[in-house]
């Protein structure tokens, strides 16, 4: 099984995702778009870092 199909069974994961949808919900005035900032900040800790999204995960990542 995939790490993909355990966090689809995961219940924790969806209990998660109602409490996320149920504040978004209750309080859309917590919900601020990212500043270009936070953005830049962002994007600079990542430059230069290569992922391979197909590459298999190590023991030690699954």
């Amino acid at each position: 099984m995939s790490k993909a199909d355990q966090e689809h069974n995961d219940p924790a994961l969806g209990k998660f995702l109602s409490f996320l949808a149920q504040d978004i919900e209750n309080n859309p005035t917590h919900i601020h778009p990212i500043t270009s900032e936070l953005f830049n900040r962002a994007q600079s800790l990542v430059t230069g870092i290569d992922v391979d999204l197909d590459a298999p995960l190590s023991d030690e990542d699954k």
